[in-house]
């Protein structure tokens, strides 16, 4: 779009006028609607900028008469004032609130704010004209955009202060900083944080400063609620938050309501939403969450009510929570409930049957969440999605991961439960097993109750119950169950007397029978008619009660008293013959029996142990054993006997066997009287010490021992001794033969058995190549027959001596360039290579290549040199290098022509070039057009480039200032003026669109004053402006003005 420059001259008086300000308007109940609770509504006034309401310096009173009832005013609603044309307003020192937007636009210069003043709302006194404003103590909250776009130079701010909003103080050109409250007496005070959670820096001297304007601060300061802060209903539901003290919030379980103690059973719609909370703690007297209760905050953590029902749309929208449990009698979730947080872990409670559209979405590290199995819940059927599509089943659990949907629990009237069960009864009371969720029934369904006894029944009579699954609130009753009959217990006797005895033996007892009576010997656990009770243990106590027996008409009476009786002692028969467990040449060993006693003389003498010691060797002993004595029974006859004869008298064993000499086929081992020799481990044994026709190089172990004789055992195994057969000596093989080489290896000529080594007989390889090897190098190799299991290894042959071929180079990479002149070329050192500026005709090992011409294309090659040990390679790629230009110096300065308000001209000067931005850009031409007015312009000039030579450096710089124009011309839309001009106190801007922003700007762009299009005929005091030339911007293109004061 064409940019049309209008330049105005405005003349501004030197002297300041001395004329009284109009006394302040004080507005009246015809100029303002006020509500029952002092809130000013709406405004009736249609123009402010008259001498009827002081040209726009108003006083908003105490209090309105309203049909003869006085009321105090408490706050401005949303938008009342919005772009009316003030100048300046007293707000009374009743009002707590100011709305959003509600003194927008109204270029005020001036506002006195009250003393009970707690909040500001969003944009309340945006784009106005204010230099200073005066925060009251008290003042707690400052909204979003507040006092943006004003003209402040500094703000103070009272201790009070717990939250600023985004872009409170934004654009306002002259403040550039704000120290925040430090609330040294506020108790539990952690310091400041934005929206980003990131703590505001403390200075060394306690100041809390800030330059960012454009987001949200927060002190982190605990707090409980108090009733003072909120609105409660008649049923504990807070609906509304007057104000918020601090950002750790505490909801206590009750709060006071005119003098009565009310319970907290609810948060109402947006009650704390946007309230910069770090953290809160609820009580558990907490059944719903509202819409929009908490959304955009700061929680990072929650724990919910345990009483919690319910939970509304977007109710956690938009915080940081990072997991959650739900309590067990959370039953919805509301739509976004908790989207837009950061989410990783979460569980469900297992009475929930609905979860809303986006509950958990747009939470990056929520993967997926389990829905619960109401595994309890009769009827429950599944879940299915917002899509009516069943989610399925899988490894035991109902998994969702997809978030942009709803989720609802399908649940039907549940199957009829079982039949109920008997715990216990009398003959008076029933009482049946309790089932989960279950209410029971003995009237066939007519009515129900929660407890399972059933008492006042008649004796011996059948009673029929029923149960069913009781009605809850997710699900339904059920059918009743099948049928369960029950007959009351008959009516009880009196217990008879204790038992007596009739006759016992070892193992029996036998009682006196009593009429009508049954008898235990297990206190009751058992009971029989017979008064025989028989298989019992001897010498044994028992206790024995009867009871009166039931009958067609009685229970069974409560027992007796017991009666005890001991059983007689037994006498058991002989046991069998002993048996031997071990013996040596002194002592005998027997096997034992449980409950034995033994003898070694024929029931002379008993004893209990089984081992019979001192001995004589070599002799035969008679044993026998009985069952001794118990407290139950008698000790019986003495076994069969049984003989055993003790051993010889044993020797020691003799030391380890001693070599004498061994060959590759046989071992002697010295002779020790009276032993023989084993080469198995005692398996097979020999007198004589040679052992023969062994392996060669093979290890044996040889063992000794005395060899048995009349008098004497054998002895023990002597320790064991190893000897190993020797292996068999070779001679040394022939010299080594050459098989092939190459520049890397040599291969000889196999020979079977040998090994072969490179390197003096240092180390051995049984391959016939070495490589890896150095091209064009002596190697001296030898062989040896290698080491066998039988045979040692040899000495090593005569040498044989190898000369590896010379090796072939690969071409290295192309020559780089180190440096150039106008007659030489210097190339980058390359390790063991020669260069070439022919195409390699001739050679040198210097890099400098000089004496060429100027400015002419040259090619270079480069290769490896031969060396003892490798062939030159191949020539690399080429290298193409044109040597230099040749190079002027700078000329001098330009010099200045002519010049308007608009063009500069310079002076020619031959075969340069010119430039206005510094050597960005360059032209052939003297004539730059299209400047500014009264602009200052620097030029340089250089030699340009040709085919010769290079662009010379820059001159010295020549500055110019463009001449000062004075037209006047209509903004571009052909219709905006501005007058008068010259102007002394203020400038009339006409038929501009109202709500454009309207800047002026001093000549070097720095903004001085801003203020936004109210009326078609807006008026711009310019009286402080000093004298000058400015530019003015009116709406979003930018149009230029110049405003000239004399």
């Amino acid at each position: 779009m064409k940019q049309i420059l209008l330049f105005l001259a405005l003349i501004m008086a030197t002297a300041a006028a001395n004329a009284q300000a109009p006394t302040p308007y004080t507005l009246t109940a015809d100029d303002i609607m006020v509500n029952e609770n002092g809130v000013i509504t709406s405004c009736m006034v249609k123009d402010f900028n008259t001498e009827t309401y002081a040209f726009g310096n108003i006083i908003i009173p105490q209090n309105i008469n309203k049909e003869g009832v006085e009321i105090a005013i408490t706050g401005i609603a949303d938008c009342v004032f919005m772009q009316f044309n003030l100048k300046s307003v007293v707000i009374p020192n009743s009002v707590k609130s100011i709305g959003l937007e509600a003194f927008y636009g109204c270029t005020l210069t001036s506002v006195t704010l009250p003393e009970e003043l707690q909040s500001i709302g969003k944009s309340a006194f945006a784009y106005n004209n204010l230099t200073s404003v005066t925060l009251p103590d008290g003042l707690i909250n400052i909204g979003n955009s507040a006092f943006c776009y004003n003209n402040l130079t500094s703000v103070t701010l009272p201790e009070s202060i717990i939250r600023i909003e985004e872009y409170a103080f934004a654009n306002n050109m002259w403040l550039t900083s704000i120290n925040l409250p430090r609330h040294e007496s506020t108790a539990g005070f952690e310091g400041w944080i934005d929206n980003y959670r990131v703590k505001v820096i403390k200075t060394n001297d306690g100041s809390y400063p800030i330059t960012n304007f454009d987001v949200s601060y927060h002190a982190v300061i605990p707090y409980t609620l108090t009733a003072e802060d909120v609105t409660i209903d008649n049923e504990g539901c807070i609906v509304s938050c007057n104000v918020l003290k601090g950002t750790k919030l505490t909801i206590p379980q009750a709060l006071s309501k005119n003098g009565t103690e009310i319970t907290i059973t609810g948060i109402g719609k947006s009650v704390f939403s946007t309230k910069g909370l770090q953290s809160i703690t609820l009580p558990n007297s907490i059944t719903s969450i509202g819409e929009r209760a908490f959304e955009i905050n700061y929680l990072t953590s929650l724990a919910l009510p345990q009483a919690l029902k319910s939970i509304e749309y977007r109710a956690f929208d938009h915080n940081f929570i990072e997991s959650i449990v739900m309590p067990e009698m959370v039953m919805s979730i509301g739509e976004s409930a908790f989207s837009s947080n950061r989410l990783f872990s979460l569980t469900l409670s297992q009475k929930l049957v609905s979860i809303g559209k986006n509950a958990f979405a747009y939470n990056g590290n929520l993967v997926s969440i389990n829905l619960p199995k109401h595994e309890t819940t009769p009827g429950f059927t599944g879940w299915k999605d917002g899509n009516e599509a069943m989610v399925p089943l899988a490894d035991g659990n109902y998994t969702a991961s997809v978030f942009n949907t709803s989720y609802a629990a399908i649940i039907s009237e549940p199957p009829a439960p079982a039949a109920p069960t008997l715990a216990s009864k009398t003959h008076s009371s029933i009482t049946l097993n309790a089932a989960q969720g279950c209410e029971y029934s003995l009237d066939n369904g007519t009515t129900w109750q929660d407890a399972v006894l059933f008492e006042g029944l008649e004796a011996n009579t059948a009673y029929t119950f029923v149960q069913r699954y009781a009605k809850t609130e997710i699900s339904l009753t059920s059918p009743a169950s099948a049928p369960l009959t029950v007959t009351t217990d008959k009516p009880s006797q009196s217990a008879p007397l204790a038992p007596t005895l009739a006759s016992k033996t070892h193992n029996s007892i036998t009682l006196n029978a009593a009429q009508g009576c049954e008898y235990s010997i297990n206190n009751g656990t058992a009971w029989q008619d017979a008064v025989l009770f028989d298989g019992l243990d001897g010498n044994t106590s028992y206790n024995l009660i009867q009871r009166y027996a039931e009958t067609e008409i009685v229970s069974a009476s409560p027992q007796s008293a017991a009666l005890t009786v001991i059983t007689d002692k037994a006498s058991p028969s002989a046991p069998v013959a002993p048996a031997l467990a071990s013996k040596t040449q002194n002592s005998i060993t027997l096997k034992a029996v449980e409950g034995c006693e033994y003898s070694i003389d024929n029931g002379s003498n008993w004893q209990r142990e089984v081992l019979f010691e001192g001995l004589e060797n070599n002799k035969t002993y008679t044993f026998v054993q009985r069952y001794f004595e118990t407290n139950t029974g008698f000790a019986s006859p003495a076994s069969a006997p049984f003989s055993v004869t003790t051993n010889k008298t044993p020797q020691t064993a003799p030391d380890a066997p001693i070599l004498v000499s061994r060959t590759y086929n046989s071992i002697i081992l010295a002779v020790v009287e009276g032993c023989e020799y084993s080469i198995d481990n005692g398996a097979t044994w020999q007198d004589a010490t040679l052992f023969e026709g062994l392996q060669t190089n093979f290890s044996y172990t040889f063992v000794q021992r005395y060899a048995e004789t009349e008098m004497y055992s054998a002895s023990a195994i002597s320790a064991s001794v190893t000897a190993t057969t020797k292996k068999i000596s070779q001679s040394a093989p022939a010299a080594p033969t050459l098989a092939a080489k190459t520049e890397s290896s040599i291969t000889l000529n196999a020979k079977a058995g040998c090994e072969y080594s490179i390197d003096g007989g240092g180390s051995w390889q049984n391959t016939v190549i070495f490589d890896g090897l150095e091209s064009g190098t002596s190697y001296t190799l030898l062989q040896r027959y290698a080491r066998t299991s039988t045979h040692y290894v040899s000495s090593a042959s005569v040498p044989l001596i190898v000369v590896t071929e010379k090796a072939q180079q690969l071409a290295p990479a192309a020559p780089t360039l180190a440096s150039k002149t106008e007659n030489s070329i210097t190339l980058n050192v390359a390790v063991s290579c020669e260069y070439s500026i022919d195409g390699g005709v001739s050679w040198q090992r210097d890099v400098l290549f000089d004496g060429l011409e100027v400015g002419t294309v040259y090619v270079l090659v480069q290769r490896y040199l031969e060396m003892d040990t490798h062939y030159a390679s191949e020539l690399s790629e080429t290298l193409t290098v044109v040597t230099d230009k040749s190079q002027k110096a700078a000329p001098v300065a330009p010099t200045l022509s002519s010049k308007t308000d608009s063009s500069i001209v310079l002076t020619v000067q031959e075969g340069c070039e010119y430039s206005i931005d510094n050597g960005t850009t360059w032209q052939d031409t003297v004539l730059f057009d299209g400047l500014d007015g009264n602009t200052l312009y620097s030029f340089i000039q250089r030699y340009a480039e040709t085919a010769m030579s290079h662009a010379s450096p820059v001159s010295v710089a020549l500055t110019v200032t463009t001449d000062i124009s004075t037209a006047i011309d209509e903004l571009e839309n052909g219709r905006i003026k501005l007058y008068p001009n010259p102007a002394n106190e203020g400038v009339t801007a006409s038929n501009a669109p109202v709500g454009a922003c309207l800047i002026i700007y001093d000549i070097s762009g720095g903004m001085i004053l801003q203020t936004i299009i109210t009326n078609r005929q807006q008026v711009i005091d310019v009286s402080r402006l000093k004298n000058g030339v400015y530019l003015v911007k009116i709406g979003a293109v930018t149009q230029r003005l110049i405003v000239q004061k004399n």
